[in-house]
């Protein structure tokens, strides 16, 4: 732990004031590789700073009795049984990571804030992928690579100053029930496995015998979403901190930026088709960062960031 003069009279002074301490005193008093930590294969340091839209598809907010909604006049309307305030007991359907950013960075976080903040919230398993996360231990391994590759399209004549991205290629290297999967296999069984990024149906026939039959078809088979920031680094992530000599809260830069969606293309288990290539988006001329998000049929997500001259 090394800290300097000032940074010790400032948690002295939290201390005897009976302050908390700001956070980033979190990561300089605890620093020490034996804290308690919950790691994983493939975890990194990376925040996603997705915004994305929300959109109202059902209301299922009514009291269930006449005299609960008689005792809670307050936050439901007496005629519809409508939740006029708060903002209690909502269900959103979605990506986990692409809800918590957008909660956190969209619109919507001065009016949750407004009504007291949020309590709790409960993550449901991975989302209108298709695929059974059930596992037991050493099941699903995630390597720390995964690989995008992206061209810019540039408009001409009157629309020079258009530009759009294709998604041109997509690589992961997970491995699901793949360990040992050919000795465990019995004979005459098959199992569809996982293995270094490729979908394999292992059968083994009577005298033992094993057959293995690549199944993946295609780099987009990985792929549940993607999206693109035409302009990335144009809006500042701004954190609230609390001033250690005044005691007010202050907006200060943390350093990174907000992915801001202008385009996306992500299945459902209605349509399955994928855009590969965006809309034409008009820019002002000069160079700038474009950020493209593919986010996996797993739920992580890997960016990639070019710079392009409009």
């Amino acid at each position: 732990m090394k800290l300097n003069d000032n940074e010790i009279r400032d948690i002295n002074r939290h201390l005897e004031a009976g302050r908390p301490l700001p956070e980033k005193y979190r990561f300089l008093l605890f620093e020490d590789k034996k804290e308690v930590e919950l790691v994983w294969n493939g975890k990194t340091g990376e925040v996603c700073n997705i915004v994305l839209p929300f959109q109202v598809i059902e209301q299922v907010d009514e009291p269930r009795a006449e005299e609960n909604r008689a005792l809670q006049m307050d936050i439901f309307d007496q005629q519809t049984g409508r939740q006029i305030t708060g903002w209690n007991n909502k269900l959103i359907w979605g990506d986990n990571k692409l809800i918590l950013s957008s909660l956190k960075n969209g619109p919507l976080r001065e009016e949750i804030e407004a009504q007291g903040g949020i309590k709790l919230i409960y993550i449901d398993p991975p989302f209108d992928v298709g695929a059974d996360f059930s596992t037991e231990k050493n099941q699903v391994v995630f390597h720390d690579v995964s690989f995008i590759e992206v061209k810019p399209l540039f408009g001409k004549g009157k629309k020079k100053y258009h530009i759009a991205i294709e998604l041109t290629d997509f690589s992961v290297f997970y491995s699901q029930d793949s360990v040992d999967a050919d000795t465990n296999l019995k004979k005459k069984k098959s199992k569809v496995i996982v293995d270094k990024g490729q979908v394999v149906k292992i059968s083994k026939d009577k005298d033992g015998v094993v057959k293995r039959e690549v199944l993946t078809q295609k780099w987009t088979d990985w792929i549940d979403y993607w999206s693109v920031d035409f302009d990335f680094e144009s809006k500042r992530e701004i954190i609230r901190v609390k001033n250690a000599e005044s005691g007010e809260t202050e907006e200060v830069w943390s350093g990174d930026y907000v992915f801001e969606n202008e385009w996306q293309s992500f299945r459902t288990k209605k349509d399955r088709t994928l855009e590969l290539k965006s809309t034409f988006m008009e820019r002002r001329p000069g160079r700038r960062k474009i950020a493209v998000k593919v986010v996996d049929i797993f739920g992580n997500d890997t960016m990639k960031i070019i710079e392009v001259t409009v």
